[in-house]
């Protein structure tokens, strides 16, 4: 039977993710939609963005299992998590790239958000495991 510190460590890296990934959402809709003035200017309330906010941490939990960042027995040097991660981010950032294209239209919206998602995702995500 495996001890509690097991599924403890498992957790809290979870948890952490959860928040980085939530911060990491609210940076990318502060680029995209952010004006001037610090504010941002959109059309509807916070809880429109809660439901998209939910799938997408979700989506980016399974990438980061499949990537293998939630073992429990880690990884033997930190390079080795920090380039695991990267390879997870990178892969993630690339499948959302190909699932919101839409050819119908010719880059009309910035696709540099993604750029700065990436880079708030390896911030966050990588600095709570420092």
């Amino acid at each position: 039977m495996k001890s509690l510190t097991y599924y403890i460590k498992r957790w809290r890296w979870i948890a952490w993710d959860l928040v980085a990934l939530q911060g990491a959402f609210a940076v990318v809709i502060w680029l995209r939609f952010g004006t001037k003035d610090g504010t941002v200017g959109l059309s509807g309330s916070f809880i429109d963005f809660l439901g998209p906010a939910v799938w997408i941490s979700l989506g980016w939990l399974l990438v980061l299992a499949l990537f293998g960042l939630y073992r429990a027995e880690g990884f033997p040097t930190i390079t080795a998590w920090l380039s695991r991660l990267f390879n997870a981010v990178t892969f993630g950032i690339l499948l959302l790239a190909l699932l919101t294209f839409d050819p119908m239209r010719s880059f009309t919206e910035p696709r540099t958000v993604l750029v700065g998602y990436w880079a708030a995702l390896l911030l966050l995500l990588g600095g709570g495991r420092l």
